[in-house]
């Protein structure tokens, strides 16, 4: 595991920076992160002399597309993900705070973030399992996430300038998820869709629920790769390892088989892949760069003021540890 330090500025382009580079690019904990000219970020490998690194950097401007170019601030983006706050899980902080950070430079309404909505009637218990309360309307979730946005991100300017829209989901017990239960796509109206980025894209399809209207052009409609210009997708979570270590969804699917049917989906709906770690499952080397593209909030690096002793009088060492708890998902 490793983790990549950046800086405010860095970090917003962390999250532009989802665009064509040579799928070779892996991170390891000497590397260093450099961010060029047109705000795409490259790994430079630790034993790479001064020659070498400013080679690198001039030959990344070649490997940035058109369609790619997620610095262009007259992109339209939608960010798709699989979980909504007040659930404190990865997939519902993280997006939120990528497409936060997006909203910086664009017109007003031009970054969407697409989150899922469980019926506060057939899926009460689930609310009050992931959420800790019910929500009766999508709009009071909203409210909620938007006071978040102000009071704990910090970003009340861009929080006014993003557009939150929900999809209807369903909590499945087995995979402590929430799945769609409706074409997301449909939501999305043809000139607003332009990139995509699908925050685990394996999960957002693995029950894709066909167009309501049928025929060749709705059948091309339901495809990602064909309703928006260019679709990025950041793989988060090692569903095969769940499966392996805690037996999710095992009474009827097998690990291999979950992850051979996550290869087909990132393959038929995705450009580009963002493996946020190496030690998640690869499932398809020419379109993976590895890369901890969320960065470190400024507050983890914030000191508190306050100096604490030992019992016997001695002061503490100045270090300042950051740690991470993990466990399975939620289930009930």
């Amino acid at each position: 595991m490793f983790t990549v330090n950046m800086t405010d500025d860095q970090q917003a382009k962390a999250g532009e920076k989802m665009s064509l580079q040579d799928s070779s690019s892996r991170v390891s904990s000497n590397d260093q992160i450099e961010v060029t000219a047109s705000d795409s970020m490259i790994v430079v490998p630790a034993s790479q002399s001064g020659d070498e690194r400013e080679s690198m950097m001039k030959g990344t401007e070649e490997k940035i597309t058109e369609v790619s170019d997620l610095s262009q601030t007259d992109r339209r983006i939608c960010v798709v993900t699989t979980a909504a706050l007040p659930w404190r899980t990865g997939t519902a902080v993280n997006p939120l705070l990528r497409a936060l950070y997006l909203t910086r430079g664009r017109p007003t309404g031009y970054v969407t973030l697409m989150i899922p909505w469980l019926d506060n009637q057939q899926q009460k218990k689930a609310q009050e399992l992931l959420y800790g309360q019910v929500f009766a309307t999508p709009q009071e979730q909203e409210e909620w996430i938007r006071t978040y946005c102000r009071d704990r991100c910090n970003c009340a300017e861009e929080e006014t300038k993003l557009v939150i829209k929900f999809w209807n989901g369903s909590y499945h017990t087995g995979f402590g998820s929430i799945f769609p239960i409706q074409d997301i796509c449909s939501l999305i109206p043809k000139e607003e869709a332009d990139v995509a980025i699908l925050e685990e894209p394996e999960h957002l399809n693995w029950w894709r629920i066909p167009p309501k209207e049928r025929g060749d052009q709705a059948e091309q409609e339901w495809s990602w790769t064909h309703h928006f210009s260019h679709v990025v997708g950041v793989l988060h979570t090692n569903y095969t390892a769940y499966m392996k270590q805690y037996g999710l969804g095992t009474s009827f699917v097998t690990a291999p088989a979950l992850n051979a049917l996550s290869a087909l989906v990132v393959r038929a709906y995705c450009h580009r892949l963002v493996r946020l770690s190496a030690t998640l499952t690869s499932l398809d080397a020419d379109l993976e760069v590895t890369s901890n593209i969320h960065g470190v909030r400024d507050e983890f690096f914030k000191s508190s003021g306050e100096t604490k002793s030992n019992t016997d009088g001695t002061k503490l060492a100045p270090v300042y540890f950051i740690g991470k708890i993990i466990w399975a998902k939620v289930r009930y």
